[in-house]
This record gives C-alpha cells, structure tokens and sequence, in this order.
C-alpha cells in the first residue's frame, strides 16, 4: 500500500538564496531532474526571487525556478517521497504561471494542471521541450480580441477613426 500523504494541503514556501545552490541542486539530483541546471542559472533566479523551495515539516519537498517577470516555470521538481499525492498540482495552483517550458514526456502532466501547447517542439541538448500557456489565458485573449474588433467595428459605423 502505498502512503498518501497530506503534503499538498501543508507545504510552505521558503525564497531561495543565491547561497541555497546546492540545497536546490540536492532536490534535483534526488528528485532525478532530466536536465542540467547549473549554478549560473540557480543564482541568477534566486537574485530575482525566482528560486523557491517547497518544505513539509520542515524538510525540503520540492524545488521550483521560475522568472517572475515573465511569468514563466522553468523548472519543477518534487522529491520521490511526495510525488503523486498532489503537492505538484498543488505548487502549481499556488505559482499560477502563465507559461511552462517542459519536457515532451512532462506535457500531459501540465496538460492536466490546464495549460496547452502553443509552439513547435524545440530540441534542446538531450530532450524536446515545448512552451505551454495556461488555457484561461487563450480564452481571456480571445475575449479581448473579439471586443477590440467590436470596438473597431462600432467605431466604423459611428463615422469615427479607427484606433
């Protein structure tokens, strides 16, 4: 039988240092990350806030680099001891990115925490990767498009100038 615990309900969320590279570098090396995240870009991110690791009773659960002005997770990890009791969707309801660059074989995982794919692979050095936007998003692009053409289109009949 397999231990569920309740991990995805009581984690908390600790900002990462420039110093914390090899705390960062355990979780993915335990968590076996498929691809090499080195400690330019570990500290680059932790200097913008973007290094975040995840703690359950005060252990290290997972690690997540995000660029927090793009909005976009670069990399996720959970530790082998909490994968697949939630904390993983559970990160990802809390981050909210609006992008995700994954790995092909991660894609139906995001697919299922509500994003899609919206570009071509790209051939990485060992693996594919894809961008993926968080599906309300296209759905919030498509409201605005259709009302910036409504607004176009009533701009045209009232005898005024397009913007």
């Amino acid at each position: 039988m397999h231990h569920q615990c309740d991990c995805s309900r009581r984690f908390r969320v600790v900002i990462g240092r420039a110093s914390d590279y090899k705390r960062a570098k355990k979780l993915l090396w335990v968590g076996n990350h498929p691809t090499y995240v080195g400690p330019n870009m570990l500290k680059r991110h932790a200097r913008n806030g973007g290094l975040l690791i995840f703690q359950v009773d005060d252990k290290d659960a997972a690690v997540a680099v995000v660029n927090p002005r793009l909005n976009v997770i670069l990399v996720l990890n959970v530790h082998p001891n909490h994968r697949g009791h939630g904390l993983g969707s559970a990160i990802m309801r809390f981050l909210r990115p609006s992008w995700v660059r994954s790995i092909s074989e991660f894609v139906q995982w995001f697919e299922r925490q509500g994003y899609v794919v919206v570009s071509d692979p790209k051939q990485g050095r060992r693996y594919e990767t894809r961008l993926m936007v968080r599906q309300e998003l296209l759905t919030l692009a498509g409201r605005i498009a259709k009302l910036y053409e409504e607004t176009l289109k009533e701009k045209q009949t009232d005898g005024t100038q397009g913007a």
